[in-house]
């Protein structure tokens, strides 16, 4: 029980206030938890030039730090929405935003993700996003500009082009 071990106590602390406080204290990773300058209701994660991830008004989530490592290594989305630029590096292999309904997991991309009690959306801006949906098992790979909804329904799953205007739309709640 010596340095690490409080250390890591602290670090799971500091997630649990970063999760009850909506986001609004900074966790002992090498990251930084801001207001976005643009709208006070927003908030940016910033976890040097490698991920960057942009919340929505009304957007709840915390950061996910596996044991060892100093960044998180995913992000635990329970509503609202998320833009996501991760960049693969020496330190970090890739990425993952998770929700109630299914897990997007990158390498080094940029994609927007979004989620509430029924629906998560994740729609990818550059790269490829391979998206896993939690009840079934069911993976579909997504490249830049491409869609996908998942939800309760047999249809679900299914990549798509979306339509400019939900793209615009999207991009312009996480402050893009």
């Amino acid at each position: 029980m010596g340095k690490a071990w409080l250390v890591r106590t602290l670090r799971r602390a500091v997630t649990a206030v970063f999760l009850v406080g909506l986001q609004t204290a900074p966790s002992l990773a090498a990251c930084v938890l801001r207001i976005d300058p643009a709208d006070s209701e927003r908030k940016i994660l910033e976890c040097g030039d490698d991920l960057i991830v942009r919340a929505a008004r009304d957007t709840t989530f915390h950061e996910i730090i596996a044991p060892g490592e100093p960044n998180p290594t995913a992000i635990a989305l329970q509503k609202g929405a998320v833009s996501v630029q991760f960049r693969a590096g020496a330190s970090r292999n890739g990425f993952e935003v998770r929700t109630p309904r299914a897990i997007a997991a990158v390498r080094g991309t940029r994609w927007v993700v979004e989620a509430d009690a029924v629906r998560t959306s994740v729609f990818v801006l550059s790269g490829e996003v391979s998206v896993t949906e939690s009840k079934l098992g069911r993976t579909v790979m997504l490249g830049r500009g491409q869609g996908v909804d998942i939800t309760d329904e047999a249809d679900s799953g299914a990549s798509q082009a979306w339509p400019q205007e939900r793209v615009r739309e999207l991009l312009s709640r996480v402050g893009e």
